[in-house]
C-alpha cells in the first residue's frame, strides 16, 4: 500500500470515501457510474393546418396556472371552464413535447389575433424544455407582437423596498413586463396606476414565462406580459361551484371592475374592449364537429394515465432485462404533471 501525504494533490477528485472516512471502499475495483447529468432534451413538434402558415400576426398567449395537487388542484374540466372563453375558441393546431407526447398548448386563429391557450405539464416547465416548447412556439408561428397573460401570486411577490407596496384591502393591481420598454406607455394609459404596477426586481419570469420572453427578445419580436393575481392556494376547483366557475382572467369589467380587458386590448393594439370581445367570440358551425382550444385540458386526466401506464410498462422492462440491477433499459422512473 503506498501512502499519499497529501490525497488533495492528486490530478483528480479523489474518491468519496477518502474525504468523508477512512473506509477502504474505494479500494475495490468497482466500475464508473455512466449516469449523464445532462437532461434529456425534447423535439417540440407543431401538428396544424395549412390555415396557420406564419403571416406576422399578433399572438396572444394565455398561459394557464395547472394545478392538479395541493389546495388548489384543479380539474382539466374546471380548468377549461375557467379559461373561458379562450378556450371556447375553434382549435387549428397544437404544439406538443413530441410526436407521441401530449398537447402542451392549443391555437386559434380569429380576426385580428392569434390565441394560443397553454397548459404545460411538469416536463414541460422544466428547463430545457421549457425553452425548446418556446423556441418552437415563436419560430413556427412567427408573430408580429407576443402578448403573453400569465398569473402570479400577491403573497409571494415581492415588493421593491423603494417602492411602496399596495394596500391590502384592495384588489392586488396586474403586473406587467414589456420588452422594448417603449411599449409600456398604452399599457399605462390604459389603468391607473393602482390598478397596473411593473414586474420589478427582485422577482424573476421563470418557466415558460420566462422562456417565451426570452425567445422573443433573441428575434427582435415585441412582447409585453400581463400577470393577473391568482390565489394558488384557492385554485379553481373545490366544492362550490359558483367559485369554480369564476374566470382566472376576468374579462367581464362591468361585473369585476377588472382593467384587464382595456390592457389586452391596449397590449393587442385594438380600438377597445368591445372590439377584444368580438375577437373571442367563438364562432358557432351548425353540423359539424369542433375542435376547441380547451379541449385538450379536459383529457389531461386521461394523458396521465397513459403516460403512466406506459412508465409502468418501462419499468417492468428494465427489471426483467436488467435482472433488478437497474442496468437494463432505462424508462422514466416517473410521471409528473402540474
Amino acid at each position: 500500500m503506498v501512502f499519499d501525504p497529501d490525497p488533495f494533490s492528486r490530478p483528480v477528485a479523489p474518491p468519496r470515501h477518502s474525504v468523508e472516512s477512512d473506509s477502504e471502499d474505494d479500494d475495490l475495483d468497482l466500475p464508473p457510474s455512466t449516469s449523464s447529468l445532462k437532461p434529456a432534451l425534447v423535439k417540440p413538434v407543431y401538428t396544424g393546418t395549412s390555415a396557420t402558415q406564419p403571416i406576422a400576426r399578433p399572438l396572444l398567449v394565455v398561459l394557464a396556472p395547472t394545478l392538479t395537487s395541493g389546495p388548489g388542484a384543479s380539474s382539466g374540466a374546471s380548468l377549461a371552464a375557467a379559461l373561458s372563453p379562450f378556450s371556447q375558441l375553434e382549435s387549428v393546431g397544437s404544439f406538443a413535447l413530441s410526436e407521441e407526447g401530449g398537447a402542451q398548448a392549443a391555437l386559434s386563429r380569429t380576426d385580428p389575433v392569434d390565441v394560443l391557450v397553454l397548459a404545460p405539464d411538469a416536463q414541460a416547465q422544466t428547463h430545457p424544455a421549457a425553452s425548446l416548447l418556446a423556441r418552437e412556439i415563436v419560430q413556427t408561428l412567427q408573430p408580429s407582437a407576443i402578448t403573453l397573460l400569465s398569473t402570479y401570486w400577491p403573497p409571494t411577490y415581492i415588493v421593491s423596498p423603494d417602492l411602496e407596496p399596495p394596500p391590502e384591502d384592495v384588489e392586488p393591481p396586474v403586473r406587467f413586463l414589456c420588452h422594448p420598454p417603449s411599449l409600456a406607455s398604452s399599457l399605462q394609459n390604459a389603468a391607473s396606476p393602482a390598478q397596473l404596477q411593473p414586474f420589478d426586481v427582485p422577482n424573476a419570469l421563470t418557466g415558460i414565462d420566462g422562456a417565451l420572453v426570452q425567445q422573443a427578445a433573441l428575434r427582435g419580436t415585441p412582447i409585453c406580459a400581463l400577470l393577473q393575481s391568482f390565489d394558488m392556494l384557492r385554485g379553481v376547483g373545490g366544492s362550490n361551484a359558483q367559485r369554480g366557475a369564476e374566470p382566472i382572467f376576468p374579462l367581464d369589467a362591468a361585473r369585476t371592475g377588472s382593467p384587464l380587458p382595456a390592457l389586452l386590448a391596449a397590449a393587442l393594439s385594438l380600438p377597445t374592449a368591445d372590439a377584444l370581445e368580438r375577437a373571442l367570440r367563438p364562432a358557432l358551425k351548425e353540423g359539424a364537429t369542433v375542435q376547441r382550444t380547451g379541449d385538450f385540458l379536459r383529457s389531461r386526466g386521461r394523458r396521465k394515465v397513459d403516460v403512466d401506464a406506459s412508465a409502468s410498462v418501462a419499468r417492468l422492462v428494465d427489471r426483467r432485462i436488467g435482472g433488478g440491477t437497474g442496468q437494463g433499459a432505462q424508462g422514466p422512473a416517473s410521471a409528473l404533471y402540474v
